[in-house]
């Protein structure tokens, strides 16, 4: 019995190790990313030579992220695959994100562009391509920028994409999961990695010469197109889109951001020509719908207040919306703070609503938001006529009637409760640091919603302590609050018992 005992510790001994050399393998992978990420913005310099100063910043960064972290990941080869489970992929998910969060603020806080506090709040705003900023685009070289935006390209694509998808290990679908994808078009995602860079790129390409035929310069419409597909709405100029008073260059930025809030998969159904399908799928119809009936009450709105003239109310009035159900946060038309109280209040909305499921938006997203609507008229239906009458509860997802079971409506319920709960405690919390209950409203929700408007709060002069709250806030709302309640459940409650089984985030959120 004992020799049993003894070789039941050390089997369990050797598995713990196995798990443990599985996360340190993923972070070392991180540091070598991260070092990827702080050296491409370094290209710039070809272009601007007269930066050349900034290199180090970036360039001794990345080597040391290179040293720690390359002998690290190499423990993966040797990882038995056995030692993944469930239950631990949200704490590496989320171990991984701040080593990559973390790393990327070195360049700020290095230069003396911002502290500690600043630099993850800014590099946070891109990773989840919120967009929020607190630097003055004009006094920042041209490679600190592009950083910017290179931070909102992969934070778009999805961290976890990017990694698992060179990776190739077998639990990597599972990870790209938590950090809140529920793919089903693309079984195979990581097989097709390359196609969704290349649909990435190939929009980023496009919008850019786009830009560059309607005025801007090459590095502006680089930078701008990257954001506006990636749903970020950081920008090279002080006073963001606006800043152009183009109309052209707005028509366009609207077309490009409803782009960057469409379903990846909605992407593939249009450029192969399959319209229909495209135009059943519900999160596309509640889109339109949402731009054709809050872009004339907007725009009724601005003109009534007097904020704008006819015409550049109605371009304002599309844009806004787009620019806020997208959760981009471009910015055109007068400035937030004169705008009518009516609205924030339907920018809010929108913003909370986000755009499409699989899409580089933030928000609790339209195909959540579809059930919910089909859910009041199901209800109401089922109260008022006889139930027999009721056909089964069903909704058009990528071209074909899927079934909505009661577990999905309990998951849909839940997220819908916790993002609620997290967007009433953080709008709190800005209160109390002495902000009004309106703006902090606002503000928290283009934080969580990672939209990145604002209304004033956000900005160069922001204490430290808002800018906490509004970090975490962006963090919660690109992993979706559940990923994030779950591993700090798994780290520092240790009820194992809650994670007995490969299904405990759902049970969670049931």
């Amino acid at each position: 019995m004992d020799l049993n005992l003894t070789n039941s510790n050390k089997s369990s001994r050797s598995l713990v190790a196995s798990r443990l050399s599985l996360a340190v393998g993923y972070f070392g992978v991180s540091l070598v990313f991260s070092a990827i990420i702080l050296l491409l913005p370094l290209l710039v310099l070809f272009a601007y030579p007269a930066e050349v100063s900034n290199v180090f910043y970036f360039l001794i960064p990345a080597i040391v992220c290179v040293i720690i972290g390359l002998p690290l990941a190499l423990q993966l080869k040797n990882v038995d695959k056995s030692a993944f489970q469930q239950k631990y992929s949200s704490v590496i998910v989320i171990g991984i994100w701040i080593i990559i969060i973390l790393t990327s603020s070195i360049p700020f806080c290095a230069a003396g562009y911002l502290n500690f506090t600043q630099s993850v709040f800014e590099i946070t705003s891109g990773y989840t391509t919120s967009g929020l900023t607190i630097v003055v685009p004009s006094q920042l070289p041209n490679v600190f920028l592009m950083f910017r935006s290179v931070t909102m390209y992969f934070g778009g694509i999805g961290l976890m994409l990017v990694l698992v998808a060179f990776i190739q290990r077998s639990h990597g679908i599972k990870m790209y999961n938590e950090e809140g994808h529920n793919d089903k078009i693309l079984p195979q995602l990581f097989k097709n990695a390359r196609l969704i860079f290349g649909v990435y790129t190939f929009y980023i390409v496009i919008s850019a010469i786009i830009y560059m035929v309607l005025g801007m310069s090459w590095f502006d419409a680089l930078n701008h197109s990257i954001c506006a597909y990636a749903t970020g709405g950081f920008s090279t100029r002080d006073a963001s889109i606006a800043s152009y008073n183009s109309p052209a260059i707005d028509i366009a930025t609207t077309v490009f951001m409803f782009l960057g809030a469409i379903n990846f998969n909605m992407h593939i159904f249009l450029l192969s020509g399959r319209f229909k399908s495209f135009f059943r799928h519900c999160e596309n119809k509640m889109m339109i719908f949402l731009t054709i009936f809050f872009s004339p009450l907007i725009a009724y709105l601005m003109y009534q207040a007097g904020a704008s003239n006819l015409g550049d109310s109605i371009r304002y009035g599309f844009f806004n919306v787009v620019s806020a159900f997208s959760t981009t946060g471009f910015s055109t038309g007068p400035d937030l703070k004169f705008l009518p109280s009516s609205v924030l209040i339907i920018l809010v909305l929108l913003m909370t609503m986000g755009g499409s499921s699989e899409s580089t938006t933030g928000g609790i997203k339209q195909y959540r938001i579809s059930i919910l609507v089909k859910n009041l008229y199901w209800t109401i239906v089922k109260k008022f006529q006889n139930i027999r009458l009721i056909k089964r509860r069903s909704i058009n997802r990528y071209g074909n009637d899927t079934i909505v079971t009661d577990e999905e409506l309990i998951k849909v319920n839940s997220m819908f409760t916790y993002y609620m709960l997290i967007f009433f405690l953080g709008s709190f919390a800005l209160a109390m640091c002495g902000y009004s209950l309106g703006d902090s409203i606002y503000e928290f929700a283009s934080a969580l919603g990672n939209e990145g408007t604002s209304v004033g709060i956000t900005g160069p002069w922001t204490p430290n302590a808002p800018l906490w709250i509004m970090t975490i806030g962006m963090f919660l709302g690109r992993l979706e609050i559940i990923v994030v309640f779950l591993a700090i459940f798994s780290v520092f409650t240790g009820a194992k018992h809650i994670f007995t089984s490969p299904k405990a985030k759902d049970n969670l959120a049931n």
